[in-house]
């Protein structure tokens, strides 16, 4: 466990990393003993885990120290005081409150010792005091003196009870020695004993000036919870699983009702269900199993007791005298999985929501939520399982349906995240007739040197080399113009009786943008009015040039003299006649006004169709896909 955790920094991608791998490196995994550490820290009313085992190893290195004693009635000068036993110096050390009086002390005394609670030690054979060590920002500055050891000084930790407490500081004289400085905390409204006021106070090795400008170490807080400003806690499915007795709600030989009922999923799935109030359902379970112990001779008082795991209310009740009247769960169970737990997980990963937004909802409503832990524990083990499972059955049916037929593919790949600073990338891959996806692959940058732009590429041919391991026929892929697989479409002797076909959508978008960019500038914002028609050009030359990259480049080319109201002219290459397809144009069909030929506009935009890269791929386009 690190002895100092950081705080999640918001700008250097190196230090985010950084931060996590000093995270992750600080993880302990308790396995079987989880539910006793639990079960510790709820009863020590500790808030955190780091809090727990701070105050276990400081009581554990305390108690191993045979010299240090702890004395609570008084703060004793080392010169003023006798030998005492080593008996007495191996005494536990016992915890403090401020409010700790004649009644309460015995019960603080059977509790968990704090080592960060403790009062001035009590010297011992060897004739010079021990001091505690715990985290103080005061001891983090300064070295300390080894010569100074009767010095006093209390101090108070982050992780005590008493950090909610107010404080105050005992003035001190100038003229007094610095030995003899005290910082004192106590609770003002409590009680006072026969004793008077209960100081708590622990010796310090010397005396250091406290530094203003010291900033104790910020909470660590996750990213939803700063972004949400809320911290939606949820509980663990941590607790043993029911034995259910008969399902059914009947009674054993003792007794004992256990009325966890076991369901198949898609039974738990047909159930309905409802939004109950915790108060209704336990007043029902009173009136039903009534208020006085069944058990023979016995006739105590019931208590019922009320437990959260997950989104499930599980409730029981026993007698003082310790004898079980019966357990209930509010959820049955699915192979010893809270149904109610697990479905609502699968919904909300289903349905793409967040769990923080789902879980923020929840809480406006007090509606008990499970732990994020907990809901990634079901999506690791179940959920993310079972929809692999279900996917690679529905391809294995689409592929063995399209078995010896010619596929037409078409396939596009999407980053999650704009830009080119992707981490990855899904590509998929369908038939181009019926939209029935054959193939997915995951790309992560880093199987792509580091290249966020070769991720898609790297996609493309992992998918097609799946598909040619099938017995479709695949004849043709239409892919969204990607440079690197159109080169790879060329070159690999794999794909060669493969015929390779660009979307035209994309192509007629990339026009349009071209345009647009053009037409920013003064000179050629008369563009901008004819961009629509130039990418709807481009889709008409796409259908109609008969799979003939001639009559498409012909058609193509025909729209700079259309743009000057020209609409015949000389040069020909296809079949199109050198002429516009469409018929005489009156005033009234006209909405824009004509370029100037030879105009700054004009030209702009014949640098755009002339294109010799752009012309070159026209080859892509003849099938119209």
């Amino acid at each position: 466990m690190a002895d100092r955790t950081p705080s999640l920094p918001s700008t250097s991608k190196e230090s985010r990393k950084e931060y996590y791998k000093i995270r992750d490196a600080s993880k302990v995994y308790l396995f079987g003993v989880f539910q006793r550490w639990r079960e510790f820290r709820d009863a020590n009313n500790i808030k955190t885990d780091k809090d727990a085992a701070e105050v276990l190893l400081d009581t554990y290195y305390n108690s191993k120290s045979k010299n240090s004693c702890v004395s609570v009635e008084s703060q004793t000068d080392p010169e003023e005081v006798g030998p005492v036993s080593s008996t007495a110096c191996l005494q536990e050390i016992q915890p403090i409150t401020p409010r700790s009086g004649p009644q309460t002390r015995q019960a603080v005394r059977d509790s968990l010792p704090s080592p960060v609670l403790t009062s001035t030690p009590r010297p011992c054979a060897s004739g010079f005091t021990r001091t505690s060590s715990f985290p103080s920002p005061v001891s983090d500055i300064n070295p300390v003196s080894p010569l100074a050891r009767s010095s006093r000084r209390s101090l108070l930790c982050e992780s005590s009870p008493l950090s909610s407490r107010s404080t105050r500081i005992r003035e001190v004289p100038v003229d007094i020695s610095p030995l003899e400085e005290t910082l004192t905390a106590s609770d003002e409204d409590s009680g006072s004993d026969d004793d008077g006021s209960l100081e708590t106070t622990l010796t310090a090795t010397s005396l250091l000036p406290i530094n203003e400008n010291y900033e104790l170490p910020l909470a660590e807080t996750s990213i939803e919870e700063e972004v949400f400003n809320t911290n939606l806690g949820g509980h663990d499915d941590i607790g043993e699983h029911e034995q259910q007795l008969t399902g059914n709600g009947e009674s054993d030989s003792t007794g004992y009702t256990s009325s966890v009922q076991g369901v198949t999923p898609d039974k738990a799935v047909q159930m309905e269900k409802c939004i109950v109030f915790t108060d209704t359902l336990v007043s029902l379970l009173k009136e039903l199993h009534g208020s006085i112990c069944k058990r023979q001779g016995c006739g105590r008082l019931l208590e019922y007791q009320r437990r959260y795991l997950g989104t499930c209310l599980v409730v029981s009740w026993q007698c003082s005298a310790g004898h079980r009247g019966g357990r209930w769960a509010a959820q049955p169970t699915c192979e010893k999985i809270r149904a109610g737990n697990l479905m609502l997980a699968s919904a909300l990963l289903l349905s793409g929501n967040s769990f923080t937004k789902v879980g923020l909802m929840f809480r406006f409503c007090n509606i008990q939520y499970f732990s994020k832990t907990l809901f990634c524990q079901y999506q690791s083990l179940y959920i993310a399982p079972a929809v692999n499972e279900f996917w690679e059955q529905h391809k294995q049916e689409l592929w063995d349906q399209k078995s010896g037929q010619d596929v037409k593919l078409s396939g596009d790949g999407r980053n999650d995240s704009p830009g080119h600073s992707a981490q990855y990338c899904t590509y998929s891959l369908a038939d181009n007739d019926d939209c029935a996806i054959l193939q997915m692959n995951i790309v992560d940058v880093r199987e792509a040197a580091g290249k966020s732009n070769n991720m898609e590429r790297i996609g493309f041919e992992r998918g097609m080399d799946k598909l040619l391991t099938s017995q479709m026929c695949i004849k043709e892929v239409v892919t969204d113009g990607h440079l690197e697989i159109a080169a790879l479409m060329k070159s690999a002797d794999k794909y060669k009786e493969i015929r390779h076909q660009n979307d035209v959508w994309h192509g007629g978008k990339s026009l349009n943008k071209k345009i647009n960019a053009a037409a920013k500038t003064k000179a050629n914002e008369d563009l901008a009015l004819w961009a629509p028609s130039v990418r709807n050009h481009f889709w008409y030359c796409s259908k109609n040039c008969e799979k003939d990259v001639k009559n498409m480049k012909d058609k193509w080319i025909g729209i700079l003299h259309h743009v000057v109201n020209e609409h015949v002219w000389i040069l020909e290459e296809g079949s199109n006649g050198a002429k516009c397809d469409h018929d005489p144009l009156t005033q009234e069909e006209r909405n824009k006004p004509w370029l100037k030929k030879g105009s700054q506009a004009h030209k702009a935009l014949t640098k755009i169709v002339m294109d010799t890269r752009f012309l070159n791929t026209l080859k892509y386009y003849t099938y119209f896909r």
